[in-house]
């Protein structure tokens, strides 16, 4: 068969519960076409079939390899090649596999359509997930015995630890569990640099992988010819992204990701089966940044593992401002099973800036699920209403409004209520209080945060800890300057004679700038928490001591 042109076309349409599975036929050594890989498609309802689901990237679909499809000639991403490739290798004779790309219509928006609404059924039905993860490379075996030691190590009560992801981390300590450690001299362990890079594969940063992943009865990882123990490479994950001296390796190893999703997967993984069903806009934060190559499906590939969402949720005729602004109303609103007493104080988290910098049109009062988390630490967590009034039950909720349909209602619009979930997006406007209005402005610092650096790797370890310290001590004298500036616009009766403790106002000042708390004592309930604003308030106070003026 010459394979110079995509001839292959779907026969029918998909209804109700049917699926199609396709069986990979044996390799013919002897044949004309022996390189040429070979598949069947086959019709069959999802109720009775007996199949595997493969998990995998798509990747990039510039390059295609053409395989035979029923007799006709079709061509498929090199990565989904690759892994019908291997589980040809592995020989599973009889036995159907679900693979996205060849077995729903990319091209009929209707199938699709119903077919994404029953992925939930697909991969929960599924006798095994196989989860691709690119071919085997040197260093992989080493580094996959090393995450599978190190898991059988840890006593089963003490494998997840949630606090892992606070500011003061603790360290993995190699030596104590008898593993290699970390570093070896001023470089990384080769067996660890291999860890690393296997965490780092794109498929962890693919949004639909979550739902695959959580859905699954028997989740089997495969790089190349080796198998990796899901739940092994899983809390590998969460351990390099939640220890002190793993996490450190980690970007002195990668200086290019911002965002360590594996950790992310194995923490929803966790949840998952530990609580079960979360609501999507949960969901959504979890995984910000992850990709799409469709934008809708940021939305829809987590639709199957959350909670209160209607059947006609997934439709891909609808528009992105329209999906986007209902599921920003459920953010802010939340739900009947779910309230959201705080939903206001996610539009801090979460503004719409960065997507009206990517030029999608939505509005500027929706939540931005769909950007990479901001660097940094989030500065509203401290002023958390459900943190607050944890600790002062008189401290009110926030007081908003959403109206729908401002223009056509008399006037007097009424305001959505979680009764009315799942809210139907049509002309919103907020109603708001003018607290105040801006008297000043002051510049922002200059210094990123010097937790967040980049690591040169021409640096040892030693070298990039120093100059971790030197930059940590610059911005330190940056916060100290941007407070110096800020009460000098905010309280008229200073003067650059004053030492920074000065005035009546500072005590009101400080606990806006780090914590909103009560009490007489400024000193021990205005102490934050935080390990970085507790270093900014030593600053301040040693700065009073020694009575240096602005």
């Amino acid at each position: 068969m010459a394979c110079n042109e995509d001839s292959f076309q779907y026969n029918s349409t998909l209804h109700g519960r049917q699926i199609r599975l396709l069986f990979v036929e044996p390799h013919d050594y002897h044949g004309p076409d022996s390189s040429l890989l070979r598949v069947k498609l086959v019709e069959e309802n999802l109720d009775t079939a007996v199949f595997d689901a493969l998990s995998y990237v798509w990747g990039d679909q510039a390059n295609k390899v053409y395989i035979n499809c029923d007799g006709k000639s079709h061509n498929i991403g090199q990565n989904l090649h690759a892994a019908l490739i291997e589980y040809r290798r592995r020989g599973q004779p009889g036995r159907g596999l679900w693979a996205d790309a060849i077995c729903i219509n990319q091209g009929d928006r209707r199938e699709k359509t119903e077919q994404v609404r029953m992925m939930r059924d697909i991969y929960s039905a599924a006798d095994r997930t196989i989860i691709w993860l690119g071919p085997l490379e040197a260093g992989d075996i080493e580094a996959i015995q090393l995450a599978e030691l190190a898991y059988k190590k840890c006593p089963e009560d003490l494998r997840y630890e949630e606090e892992g992801t606070r500011h003061d981390l603790p360290l993995f300590n190699c030596s104590d569990r008898g593993l290699p450690e970390v570093f070896r001299g001023h470089d990384i362990h080769p067996t660890w640099r291999s860890l690393f890079k296997i965490l780092l594969h794109p498929w962890f940063s693919r949004i639909w992988i979550v739902q695959e992943l959580l859905l699954s009865r028997n989740p089997q990882m495969w790089r190349g010819g080796e198998s990796i123990s899901a739940a092994a490479l899983l809390w590998m994950a969460n351990q390099v992204g939640g220890c002190m001296d793993l996490k450190a390796a980690m970007q002195l190893f990668d200086q290019n990701t911002s965002t360590f999703y594996a950790q992310n997967i194995a923490l929803c993984h966790y949840r998952f089966h530990k609580d079960s069903l979360n609501p999507l806009w949960v969901n959504m934060s979890t995984t910000m940044g992850m990709e799409a190559t469709e934008i809708l499906d940021r939305f829809f590939a987590l639709a199957g593992i959350s909670e209160g969402l209607p059947v006609g949720f997934i439709n891909y005729t609808r528009t992105l401002e329209e999906l986007a602004s209902q599921v920003g109303l459920m953010t802010l609103l939340g739900s009947p099973e779910v309230p959201m007493p705080d939903g206001l104080d996610l539009l801090a988290d979460l503004p719409s800036l960065r997507l009206r910098s990517r030029q999608i049109r939505i509005p500027t009062w929706i939540p931005d699920h769909l950007s990479e988390p901001p660097a940094g630490l989030r500065i509203s967590f401290l002023y958390s209403t459900l943190r607050l009034r944890s600790e002062h039950q008189d401290f009110p909720n926030p007081e908003f409004q959403i109206v729908t349909d401002a223009e056509n209602s008399n006037n007097n619009p009424q305001p959505l209520t979680s009764s009315e979930f799942p809210y139907r997006y049509s002309k919103n406007c907020f109603k708001a209080t003018v607290f105040d209005r801006i008297k000043a402005v002051v510049p922002p610092i200059e210094d990123e945060l010097p937790l967040l650096q980049r690591y040169k790797p021409s640096e040892t370890y030693m070298e990039t800890l120093m100059s971790g310290l030197e930059r940590a001590h610059r911005y330190s004298i940056n916060i100290l300057r941007f407070i110096i500036r800020t009460r000098l616009l905010s309280d008229p009766s200073l003067t650059s004679k004053d030492d920074v403790t000065s005035g009546d106002l500072f005590e009101t000042f400080w606990r806006t700038l780090i914590y909103n708390r009560t009490g007489d004592d400024l000193r021990e309930e205005s102490r934050p928490e935080n390990i970085i604003y507790t270093n900014v308030w030593s600053s301040v106070s040693v700065t009073a001591a020694l009575g240096l003026p602005f």
